[in-house]
């Protein structure tokens, strides 16, 4: 039981503790099937545009900025793959994690 108590302590000083910058402020996340229409890179700034797949109208095109230039070289467009990114406070979609289709 007490094991248990000081886990529990242990815990919520580590939350207590978080630093917000390392959160970014993201204010949603999103996770699921996008299809890549198109890739931009422009001063070391590396984005990629897409739509779900279902939807062709322009409302759900997304920008998505990609922090690695590795990444982003490895992502084709015109091809369909499982991505999770959320969006900050400053409106931007950051991309963590992709898997091709």
């Amino acid at each position: 039981m007490k094991l248990r108590f000081i886990l529990v302590l242990c815990l919520l000083l580590l939350t207590a503790c978080t630093n917000e910058e390392d959160t970014h402020g993201f204010i949603e996340s999103s996770y699921g099937n996008v299809y890549v229409e198109e890739k931009r890179e422009d001063k070391e700034r590396y984005t990629i545009v897409v739509r779900y797949p279902n939807r062709h109208d322009d409302f759900k095109r997304v920008e998505i900025q990609v922090e690695n230039k590795n990444i982003w070289n490895l992502i084709e467009t015109n091809r369909e793959y499982t991505m999770h990114f959320a969006k900050s406070a400053d409106s931007v979609n950051r991309l963590y994690t992709v898997e091709p289709m």
